[in-house]
């Protein structure tokens, strides 16, 4: 039987180029949308994103409405804060001088201009327009609309890619430590692990710093520099 490689992940802003290194690595990836957002734990990257302007790294937030419902797909944008403008501000002043400012400044300007309520509707829109620009072909799904219900974090996923035709998922390196693998092999779903780890690729403003929005690497080397560099 060939196989049939499922990506899992929540919906971040902006990300790095090791999620689309994992869309690119997975035949379908699965946009985790029906768990609680970790608002307020300073390892969340589901609402910010970090580039890098003349001095230094800058954090990216988007703000969201405070709310008892914690589901990630329900979460509001704060949209009577002037967060778009500031992060355009931000994006135009950092990468005024990059190669491909001009190429890509435009679309960024207007997805973010564009009026959005929901943070998963802004993050979604975001993975969808950089995959097309990369030409990444894997199918995306959205959790919630798999219709999956399960508490068990192991039995989910091993349901969602089944429910996707998987038969394998692509698992970060960090999930090792939770993940029990016997659930997995039990319900003929491999487990395959991917521990991202790119090369420093040419950045305005001095010395490289790594984990920066996919964004940056856009602006200073382009689809073919970000393609060869998820690859």
């Amino acid at each position: 039987m060939p196989i049939k490689i499922a990506g899992i992940h929540q919906p971040n802003y902006l990300p790095w180029p090791g999620y689309f290194h994992k869309i690119m690595r997975s035949d379908v990836f699965i946009i985790l949308d029906n768990v609680d957002f970790q608002q307020g734990n300073s390892k969340s990257i589901t609402s910010r994103t970090k580039i890098k302007g003349a001095n230094g790294e800058t954090l990216l937030s988007v703000p969201v409405k405070h709310t008892e419902d914690k589901l990630l797909r329900n979460i509001q944008i704060d949209n009577s804060q002037t967060w778009a403008k500031k992060h355009i501000k931000s994006i135009q002043f950092s990468y005024t001088k990059a190669p491909y400012f001009k190429t890509y400044y435009p679309l960024m300007e207007k997805i973010l201009l564009e009026s959005c309520s929901g943070l998963f509707e802004l993050n979604y829109r975001i993975i969808k327009e950089v995959c097309s620009i990369l030409e990444i072909p894997t199918q995306l799904l959205v959790a919630s609309e798999m219709q999956i219900e399960e508490e068990d974090r192991n039995l989910r996923i091993v349901k969602l890619c089944a429910s996707a035709g998987a038969n394998a998922y692509l698992c970060g390196k960090g999930g090792r430590s939770y993940m029990d693998e016997n659930v997995f092999t039990d319900n003929g779903i491999e487990v395959m692990y991917t521990a991202f780890n790119p090369p420093e690729y040419p950045q305005l403003h001095g010395a490289f710093l790594p984990g920066l929005s996919v964004l940056d690497a856009l602006m200073n080397t382009g689809k073919a520099g970000v393609c060869e560099l998820i690859r």
